[in-house]
């Protein structure tokens, strides 16, 4: 089914490094079982620490320096190894603002120290931007009481100064109790969902705050809040995303544009609040935060600075290091780790793009074929190319390596899912492009609408905003997808359908074309499902009658795959036998009872 997406913004991506393997030679144990795609998310993301995108539940990562005053709060265990249970904001040379119950962790122990620069844990990367601090004193609000989460708000004073530069410098205090932004910003290295491991990467977030009254009807009286939610206290939500465990003490703000008339206009971040408790961290949760703007004089009195906006903005040490408005703008990076850059010998830039499918396939256009590539990189590893399929407007691409499914390899990459019936509506998708200029990939997001506008089989798309020209293309070969939550896993990657065209991002009415995944799903696992047939064929060379009960099989007749079954488990294939249309295979026996390769078409 065909349906119109209107397209709403724009997010930039890097290619993210992989600590383990990401293509390996030898096929998984349980390749040849395979029987369908129907298995992908048990397969593929059965395991949590195979779910992508790692940081505040569905954040995007931050840059280098583009929250110089995030401050991650350490707890040492050893020389080797710090936690960072909670974050923090700088809010002058030498002090950090943060929530009063990141004072102690589980073991009853205080932090010892801040890092300030950081966006990724565990990378070298940009290290020589980082500065880590001691912390000398943590100062508790007087009236916290560690059984509540009123006055939830501390300040840390650090031991030395930190050296202000584009990397690492304070915020502002926003001291109004009126807040009429429509969007703040949340930020943290805490976990993705409710139970999984801290992030190693420094993720931000959209949330937009709530009124009062809502705030109040919507957020459920526990007994940290017994007495309810006061006016040092407000809310913020939405509907897929939200602070988690781990992003304690961390900001909420907003940017805001210093008209000065005097020098460069600034985007200078301002405080409103500090991540606090919250419902959850999943779908439909609501984070509550202290609102700085109760605590302006308190912040004054233990730091002896004033936090009058127009002053800070303009009178700080990291004035010169807030981003100029006129400046090209700082795009968030985001990861489709589905996605692979196609490649030639020829030249150094990809030449299209595509999806990885399955272990060794990667769907694309096929007028990326066109292009002559040889191989293929995702998140920078290489696999070979070997065979091409195509049809109509598609082409199936086979790997001489196999994705790496082993889970001792911390994964940022995976196959994408494939959406298997096309009736989904209103619902947020990213639609692949890049920046021609430097060929650094780009995502728009994207709402699939009702409307049918396209013939069938496709998928057409149609911007709500104007992007500045030639700033960005849509990929062919690219992906149309989404993520999905499944049980407890969360950002499993669907795909929807396949960029044919390279075209413009630029003008409000261009309309995109793309193949329909659910459209061409039957072709595309004939296809895939035709490599595993090929692969049985030879194996069968060397052994047998090694099937067992449940294995992917070669029926007798052919036709395809099928699966080891008890014989009163495939009826048809039995009522066909005797009629003298088929023949039957036999995996084994066990005992008296045969166990038959029943067609995946009995099944």
């Amino acid at each position: 089914m065909v349906r119109v997406i209107a397209l709403c913004s724009i997010l930039i991506l890097t290619n993210l490094e992989v600590d383990g393997g990401t293509f390996t030679n030898v096929p998984p144990k349980d390749y040849n079982r395979r029987s369908g795609l129907h298995d992908c998310i048990d397969r593929f993301y059965s395991n949590t620490s195979f779910a992508p995108r790692p940081g505040i539940y569905n954040g995007i990562p931050v840059e280098p320096g583009e929250y110089s005053a995030f401050a991650a709060i350490g707890w040492t265990r050893s020389l080797q190894k710090v936690d960072y249970l909670c974050g923090g904001t700088l809010i002058t040379l030498n002090f950090v603002l943060t929530a009063a119950h990141c004072s102690i962790n589980g073991e009853q122990k205080r932090p010892d120290l801040v890092r300030l620069g950081d966006v990724n844990l565990l990378s070298d990367e940009n290290d020589e931007n980082v500065q880590q601090i001691a912390i000398k004193r943590f100062i508790k609000h007087p009236a916290y009481k560690a059984s509540r989460s009123y006055n939830d708000i501390a300040l840390i004073e650090l031991e030395t100064d930190i050296q202000p530069g584009p990397f690492v410098c304070s915020a502002c205090l926003w001291a109004d109790k009126i807040m009429d932004f429509d969007m703040l910003t949340v930020m943290g290295f805490g976990t993705t969902k409710i139970g999984s491991d801290m992030s190693p990467i420094l993720m931000k977030a959209d949330l937009p705050p709530l009124q009062e009254a809502d705030c109040k009807d919507q957020f459920p009286i526990n007994r940290r809040i017994a007495e309810g939610i006061k006016e040092s206290q407000f809310c913020a939500a939405s509907p897929n995303k939200d602070a988690c465990p781990g992003d304690s003490g961390g900001p909420i703000l907003v940017n805001l544009v210093d008209p000065n008339p005097h020098g460069l206009q600034k985007l200078i971040p301002f405080v409103t609040g500090i991540i606090s408790i919250g419902t959850g961290c999943n779908e439909g949760s609501i984070g509550l935060y202290t609102r700085v703007a109760s605590y302006i004089d308190w912040i004054q009195n233990v730091t002896n600075v004033s936090f009058d906006p127009k002053s800070c903005a303009r009178n700080t040490e990291c004035v010169p290091f807030y981003k100029d408005v006129s400046s090209s703008v700082q795009r968030p990076k985001f990861a489709p780790e589905y996605h692979v850059d196609l490649m030639n010998d020829k030249s150094k830039n990809p030449v299209c793009a595509g999806a990885l499918i399955d272990y060794r396939h990667v769907l694309t256009s096929y007028e990326c074929i066109l292009a002559e590539p040889t191989f293929v990189l995702l998140d920078g590893a290489r696999a070979n190319i070997t065979d091409i399929t195509n049809h109509d407007d598609l082409a199936i691409i086979g790997l001489g390596q196999y994705y790496d499914t082993r889970p001792e390899y911390f994964k940022t990459s995976g196959p994408v899912c494939l959406l298997k019936k096309s009736n989904v509506t209103n619902f947020k998708i990213l639609v692949s492009a890049n920046d021609p200029e430097n060929h650094q990939r780009l995502v728009v997001n994207a709402l699939v609408m009702p409307d049918n506008q396209c013939k069938p089989g496709f998928i057409c798309t149609e911007k709500e905003e104007y992007l500045i020209p030639e700033t960005c293309v849509f990929q062919p070969g690219g992906s149309i997808a989404s993520h999905i939550r499944v049980g407890d896993n969360f950002n499993i990657p669907l795909l929807h359908g396949i960029n044919l065209e390279e075209l413009s991002c630029g003008n409000r009415k261009v309309q995109l074309k793309a193949a329909s995944v659910a459209h061409y799903y039957p072709w595309i696992e004939s296809v895939v499902l035709g490599h595993i047939v090929e692969s049985l064929k030879r194996e069968e060379t060397f052994r047998q009658h090694e099937y067992f009960r449940g294995d992917t099989c070669l029926p007798a007749s052919g036709g395809g795959l099928g699966r080891c079954v008890p014989a009163d488990h495939c009826e048809e294939l039995l009522k066909d036998h005797r009629k003298g249309l088929v023949n039957i295979r036999t995996c084994l026996f066990e005992g008296d009872q045969p166990i038959v390769c029943c067609p995946n078409v009995y099944l």
